[in-house]
């Protein structure tokens, strides 16, 4: 399994724990999601990073073939070139950062959701 495989299963992987639906009333289920997306955000981290990786190798080596040719490409030009090539690479990047953006406010709200659970359940149980 390539590199990029890899990458693409662990993104599949948080994606799905991402799109599980939970009711919003139910405080056990806003709890067991948010700490399922804390178990994966290293996971997601770490797919940027290697993501990253990909695409910066795939880039300068695109650019060290385009410079062994007969009248190189120079400056801006050698580097577009290298990143046209290295466009499956960037776009990977692209959306492993946007699902690690997606899932920490997804924790964020998630924190706030059980906030306010709690805060409602403590008052009914002073009303009580």
């Amino acid at each position: 399994m390539s590199e990029l495989e890899k990458i693409v299963d662990n993104l599949l992987a948080i994606t799905k724990v991402l799109e599980r639906p939970i009711d919003p009333q139910n405080g056990i289920e806003i709890n067991v999601k948010m700490n399922d997306l804390i178990n994966v955000a290293s996971l997601s981290a770490d797919c940027v990073a290697r993501s990253k990786t990909l695409m910066l190798l795939r880039i300068a080596a695109a650019q060290e073939k385009m410079m062994t040719q007969p009248n190189p490409p120079t400056g801006n030009t050698l580097r577009d070139l290298g990143k046209a090539k290295a466009s499956v690479e960037t776009g990977l990047f692209t959306k492993c950062d946007e699902i690690n953006k997606y899932m920490k406010e997804a924790i964020s709200s998630l924190r706030s959701s059980l906030s306010l659970y709690k805060e409602e359940l403590h008052n009914n149980l002073q009303q009580q």
